[in-house]
């Protein structure tokens, strides 16, 4: 009988995997991205575009001068996504676009790589 239970934990725990899809929630990818800091000395901060066609860019978030990298999230799974970023000094003048980058982010999470069972236990049917 105790075989019988354990074959069926086992098989329980194979299966879950199968059973359990992710919430849409959990397909939100981040990208962080870092760049060289501008040394003109009025320069207050940063601001990143994003877009999924290149060359046409919607204003994403501003950092501080001092950080020199932001990080992009909400991105959805399966797309391409590009991105630029400017520079603006203290009179809110804004430099051109750096380089433009990009990333394909895959149509899933990675899966775990590891699976194991630290420990199990039997337990005996209730009459």
């Amino acid at each position: 009988m105790k075989n019988k239970h354990l074959f069926l934990l086992v098989l329980i725990l194979a299966l879950i995997p199968f059973l359990v899809r992710p919430t849409p929630a959990a397909r939100n990818f981040a990208v962080t991205l870092a760049w060289d800091a501008n040394s003109e000395p009025d320069i207050v901060g940063y601001r990143v575009y994003t877009s999924l066609t290149p060359g046409v860019y919607t204003a994403g978030p501003a950092v501080t001068a001092d950080e020199a990298r932001a990080t992009v999230t909400g991105l959805a799974a399966g797309q391409t996504v590009y991105f630029v970023v400017t520079a603006f000094n203290t009179s809110d003048l804004e430099s051109d676009y750096s380089n433009e980058v990009f990333c394909a982010l895959p149509s899933h999470p990675r899966l775990p790589q590891s699976l194991r069972i630290e420990s199990f236990q039997v337990v005996a049917p209730t009459p």
